[in-house]
């Protein structure tokens, strides 16, 4: 398994830089909501596997921290955005894209698309592109 720690967010958000150039279509399909919201979304990905205090001791398992951080992500994520400066509908966005990383989730039980300040964001496909960015990093 990777580290997911710094380097694995830089090796990814690198591998999606590469990605998108070289698919131009793509790039320019997405609009400025869904590249915010893909953006942040892999910066933050991985944030589950810091835990939180209520969980701390049996988060020293690996295979607990390993199975459950896409979850705890999630949680944290939405337990911070606010101070952060997120609007309702970015953290409601970013936090289900949050898990979608993990092959453990079915990318086909998010909605297809949601809309936030009129721009339709495609959760669907922004998760694709989390998890094969994600899984590309071989490190």
């Amino acid at each position: 398994m990777v580290d997911h720690g710094e380097r694995h967010i830089l090796n990814i958000m690198d591998l999606l830089t590469k990605f998108l150039a070289s698919q131009p279509r793509l790039f320019e399909d997405l609009n400025d909501m869904e590249k915010f919201c893909l953006i942040f979304s892999i910066l933050l990905h991985d944030i589950g596997g810091e835990d939180l205090p209520e969980r701390n001791k049996i988060f020293l398992y690996f295979k607990y921290a390993l199975d459950e951080h896409p979850w705890v992500g999630e949680e944290i994520f939405r337990k911070i955005a606010p101070s952060l400066g997120f609007s309702k509908e970015e953290i409601e966005i970013i936090a289900e894209l949050i898990p979608e990383h993990s092959s453990k989730v079915d990318i086909d039980g998010l909605p297809e698309t949601r809309e936030i300040k009129g721009q339709k964001v495609r959760m669907r496909l922004l998760a694709a592109i989390l998890r094969f960015v994600d899984a590309c990093d071989i490190q």
